[in-house]
C-alpha cells in the first residue's frame, strides 16, 4: 500500500511485485484481516532494493502474534547496600509457570530465595558473572520474589515472565562465548508452535565503557536491553532478551547484533517452553 492506495500484491516465491515512489501508508491488521491476534510491531522505509530473505524476516516479524505470556516484568535492581533483591509482579495465576532469567555482575553466587523454583541454568563466564535461569509453577496472588547475593553491594539484571496455566519447560541450549551474533543452536523441538526466548549477558568489569545493547533480528523481537555500569567499586552487567512465540521448527538459533565495548566472554543461553 501507498498513499493512493493497493500497489501490488503477491504470494509465493519473493519477486518484484510493483513499485512506487508515493509515500507509504501503514495499513493496521483490522483492514486486512490478519490473525486475530496479530499486530504490527514495526515497519520500514527502502529507498534501495532489499533482499527477499530480508522481506521474508520483516514480514514475520509485522505479522507477528501477540506473544503468549500472561505478564512481564523487566529491569535492573540497583546496588542497595545489601545481599537481598526482592522482585514485584502482578499477581500470579493459579497453576501458571514462570521463568525467571538473572544476571549476577560478579563471580559472587546468586540464590533464589523464594521457595519453588527449580533452576534451569548456571551459565558462568570465563571471567566473572553468571546466567542463571529458574522455572516454577505458581499459585493464585503470588507477587514477589527476592534473590539474593552472598555479598552485599551487587547489582542485579532481570526479567521475569509469566506464562499460561499448562505451559511447561521444553529445552535449552547454553554457551560462552566471545562475541555474540547467532545464539546456540537449540535443537530437538517438537516441530509444533513453542515459545523460544533467546538470552545474552555479559558481566562489565571496566569503569567507564559505553552502554551495550542488542538488537534481535530476522523474525526475532527484542524484549529487554538493560546494561548497568561499573561504579568504579563492584562490577557492572548486562541482559538482554529476544524471543519468537508459534516457532514451528525443530531447532531454533536466535540472532542478534550486540554492539559494546565489553572484552569479556557473553553468557548466552536459548530456551523453549510449550504454551497452550
Amino acid at each position: 500500500y501507498d498513499e493512493m492506495g493497493l500497489v501490488g500484491s503477491a504470494t509465493g516465491a519473493g519477486h518484484d511485485v510493483y513499485h512506487s515512489t508515493r509515500n507509504l501508508r501503514l495499513a493496521c491488521d483490522d483492514t486486512l484481516s490478519y490473525y486475530d491476534e496479530a499486530y504490527i510491531s514495526d515497519f520500514a522505509y527502502f529507498d534501495h532494493i532489499v533482499p527477499t530473505g530480508a522481506l521474508d524476516a520483516m514480514a514475520t516479524v509485522a505479522l507477528a502474534r501477540k506473544p503468549r505470556w500472561l505478564h512481564s516484568v523487566k529491569g535492573t535492581s540497583s546496588r542497595n547496600g545489601t545481599t537481598d533483591h526482592t522482585i514485584t509482579y502482578p499477581p500470579t495465576t493459579a497453576g501458571s509457570l514462570q521463568v525467571a532469567f538473572l544476571y549476577g555482575s560478579d563471580n559472587v553466587p546468586l540464590t533464589m530465595q523464594t521457595v519453588g523454583w527449580t533452576q534451569r541454568l548456571i551459565q558462568p563466564s570465563s571471567t566473572d558473572g553468571a546466567l542463571y535461569i529458574y522455572t516454577r509453577s505458581v499459585n493464585a496472588g503470588e507477587t514477589s520474589c527476592t534473590i539474593s547475593y552472598a555479598t552485599a553491594g551487587f547489582p542485579l539484571n532481570y526479567a521475569i515472565y509469566e506464562l499460561p496455566p499448562g505451559s511447561s519447560y521444553h529445552s535449552l541450549a547454553s554457551i560462552s562465548h566471545a562475541q555474540a551474533g547467532l545464539l546456540p543452536t537449540l535443537s530437538g523441538l517438537p516441530g509444533t508452535p513453542v515459545l523460544v526466548f533467546g538470552i545474552v549477558s555479559a558481566v562489565e568489569t571496566n569503569a567507564g565503557n559505553s552502554v551495550t545493547s542488542s538488537i534481535f533480528r530476522y523474525g526475532w523481537l527484542g524484549e529487554m536491553d538493560n546494561f548497568i555500569a561499573h561504579d568504579g567499586v563492584t562490577n557492572g552487567s548486562y541482559l538482554a532478551v529476544g524471543y519468537q512465540d508459534y516457532l514451528s521448527t525443530t531447532s531454533a538459533t536466535p540472532n542478534v547484533q550486540v554492539y559494546n565495548t565489553m572484552a569479556n566472554s557473553h553468557e548466552e543461553a536459548t530456551i523453549a517452553f510449550v504454551v497452550p
